[in-house]
């Protein structure tokens, strides 16, 4: 039998009366320009009509026969051209999956004993207006075992792909690339949901091998300007008719090695619909391992998440910015998907020491994803979310360098952004994460129930917490530690302005134990004591740390040390009081302080300010001027014990937070002589009018810090 490309096939007489099968290549069939000739003695014509003549021998002649035609095709290595069939393909397939797919190269079928079948340059575009490629792929391979139909199998000896670009995609709007979900509206008509029918798979079917290689996977989100890039080397494995599935393949992601592992039922459960069937795959790169689960049951469908790794700093490129250097994490749990968000409604979290349990919506917005969690936790350590624990070790990275998606418009190479060029290896501080560039990369909604709160090894107790984040605010709408016989309470508002914040909140702290921060960096320290804080203050600034400079409102402060350790504490106000110590009784031990000021744009008069030792009561005046850095204190002592010579003098501290320096008014030091002077000359009859004070104050400084203060002493 002869293949003529391109012509048919027609019978004919040469001058030797021998039968001829011939190609017709021009209208009138008159040609033998093209084609093989085969030559059949005349005395075959009657061995054929013979056959014909019998059933028995026609069916074999049809069997036979195309068996023939097809030993031909394979001894004349003869390449079948289908290329005819892209354009019902290409309609088609964009019709099922309601956006542009394309079969623009070259469809072969090469005969064999094993055909094959080769198709170039297949692509699957986006939604209809939306920029880039989902899938594209140069060529794929496809061998069949012809002969194993004979037996009622249908197997693959192999399958092989490369040159594979899949572009995930996010837009502005929240909406993925990778939603094939059937629209029900094309070209204009109405379509009715067809219920499912079920079909029974009637042979044996086998992938012996597959092998995938050059594959280019890459993230990009629109609206968050996140990106990453995978790439794949290879891809190989197998789905047999009764073994699981196995496909295993390398790559890089951040220029780091990749391993991919996905195992699943076998194809016979997969074709029969068996109620139970997996796949399971898991990623793992040197910060990061990602397992994803899917299972069929006859109960439904079932999908577990987990990724873990040594920081969520890797998670960096996902996110958007730097997240913080906090770790070691693991995050699982079973994931839904449903009106238009994912549901992870039994999810387990670890970090560092923290655990976390609750349930978590991930809703994709208009321009950024919303994280709603209900969370609860058995223990929490403050130091797993320290904010100073941002420092980089690697830049975060968006891919490998150079990564490039292709613009479906133009078919331009465009460079995908890398965020490492614009992170940087410093770390980061508070301005950072409440900044525009990190709150617009999404929206959150947390409330969490704590039981055990600690600092480092001491526990504080337990409370609870409700904040709101959007693109420009943050809203702390309850914030609450109970600690014994007090608490700490926070509310509060903070909104981004075009240069600055505007902060709006009020603080609470009774009976805190401040040992506690000085034994989470000197754990052998016996330094405790209590404090009493209360802010209620309204700030407009530049920068969070000169919330003080700009604002306005009421700073209570007291404090009771119980063991005191010079040095324990290095800062400005510390540093006023042992100046006031100092310059009448340093070595009388220390009751309690009591600060209540009034803020009024960035300088603070004070509306009770009282230092008490066992020995003095020193009461004072001050302005603090947070604008200028300044200090002006004027201090005046009293002594506990009825004594003929006091010569206990007001003093006035003036100067900077850095330097300042005691200063004692001539007329001051006069009237303390004088004063004492009386007291030895009249026999101590002034002394009959001081009213003595107790050596420990302490009930006063309650007192003095207002109604709603109780003290609770070890």
């Amino acid at each position: 039998m002869i293949v003529f490309p391109g012509g048919a096939t027609g019978i004919a007489a040469d001058s030797g009366g021998r039968r001829v099968l011939f190609d017709t290549n021009s209208a009138g069939g008159q040609s033998f320009s093209r084609g093989v000739l085969i030559y059949l003695p005349l005395d075959w014509q009657d061995a054929i009509r013979a056959m014909i003549r019998s059933p028995l021998a026609a069916g074999a002649l049809l069997i036979l026969f195309p068996l023939f035609m097809w030993l031909l095709l394979i001894a004349l290595q003869v390449t079948l051209p289908l290329s005819s069939l892209n354009a019902p393909l290409t309609h088609a397939a964009s019709a099922a999956l309601d956006r542009p797919v394309s079969f623009t190269g070259d469809i072969r079928l090469v005969p064999s004993l094993v055909p094959t079948l080769e198709v170039t340059d297949i692509s699957i575009g986006n939604p209809t207006g939306r920029e880039g490629k989902l899938v594209h792929i140069e060529r794929v391979h496809m061998e069949l075992d012809l002969l194993s139909l004979l037996f009622q199998e249908f197997v693959l000896e192999s399958i092989q792909a490369n040159g594979v670009t899949i572009g995930l995609w996010v837009y502005e709007d929240g909406s993925q690339n990778w939603d094939l979900s059937p629209e029900h509206e094309l070209g204009g008509t109405q379509l009715s949901e067809q219920p499912a029918v079920e079909q029974a798979w009637i042979m044996a079917a086998d992938v012996r091998h597959i092998d995938i290689s050059d594959i280019s996977i890459s993230y990009i989100d629109l609206a968050r300007g996140a990106n990453l890039a995978w790439d794949m080397d290879s891809l190989r494995g197998h789905l047999p008719w009764s073994e699981e599935l196995l496909l295993q393949g390398k790559g890089h992601y951040l220029q780091q090695p990749m391993e991919l592992a996905v195992t699943g039922g076998t194809l016979q459960d997969l074709l029969l619909n068996a109620p139970d069937w997996f796949v399971h795959a898991e990623l793992k790169t040197p910060g990061l391992q990602l397992a994803l689960n899917w299972d069929r049951h006859s109960s439904g469908n079932e999908t577990t998440l987990s990724v873990q790794g040594p920081s969520l700093h890797t998670l960096s490129p996902v996110a958007g910015f730097d997240v913080p250097a906090w770790g070691p994490y693991r995050a699982a749990g079973k994931l839904a998907y449903t009106d238009n968000s994912y549901v992870i409604p039994n999810l387990e979290l670890e970090l560092g020491e923290s655990r976390m349990n609750g349930v978590v919506h991930f809703r994709m917005g208009d321009q950024a994803p919303h994280l709603d969690a209900d969370l609860s936790s058995t223990r929490l350590q403050l130091d797993d979310f320290w904010i100073g624990a941002v420092a980089q070790e690697q830049p975060a990275s968006t891919g490998q360098e150079g990564a490039t998606v292709e613009d479906s418009a133009t078919g331009a190479a465009v460079a995908i952004p890398n965020v490492a060029e614009e992170n940087s290896l410093e770390p980061r501080g508070i301005e950072y994460f409440l900044s525009g560039e990190v709150l617009e990369n999404f929206s959150l909604d947390l409330k969490l129930e704590f039981q055990e709160l600690f600092l480092g090894q001491s526990l504080l107790g337990d409370g609870r917490l409700s904040v709101r984040t959007e693109a420009d605010s943050v809203t702390v709408r309850d914030l609450r530690v109970n600690i014994p016989e007090g608490g700490i309470d926070l509310t509060g508002k903070m909104a981004l302005l075009a240069q600055g914040y505007a902060l709006d909140f009020q603080l609470r702290v009774a009976n805190f134990d401040y040992g506690v921060l000085v034994r989470h960096d000197d754990p052998e320290s016996e330094v405790h004591g209590k404090v009493y804080l209360n802010l209620d203050l309204q700030s407009t600034t530049p920068h969070l740390e000169d919330t003080l400079r700009h604002g306005s409102g009421l700073v209570d402060v007291g404090v009771w040390p119980e063991v005191y350790q010079p040095g324990t504490f290095d800062t400005w106000s510390v540093g006023l009081v042992k100046a006031s110590l100092e310059q009448f009784e340093p070595q009388s031990p220390l009751n309690c302080v009591v600060s209540r000021f009034e803020l009024d744009k960035g300088v603070m008069h004070e509306r009770s300010l009282m230092i008490d030792t066992e020995k003095m009561r020193v009461l004072g005046d001050a302005v603090i001027d947070f604008k200028e850095q300044t200090v002006d204190v004027i201090l005046v002592p009293r002594i506990k014990e009825r004594i003929f010579v006091n010569l206990a003098t007001p003093v006035q501290l003036i100067g900077s937070f850095q330097d300042f320096e005691p200063r004692v008014k001539g007329s001051d030091i006069a009237f303390s002589v004088v004063r004492s002077g009386l007291n030895i000359v009249l026999l101590g009859i002034p002394l009959l009018f001081q009213t003595t004070l107790q050596p420990d104050g302490s009930a006063d400084c309650l007192r003095a810090m207002g109604k709603d203060t109780r003290l609770s002493r070890k």
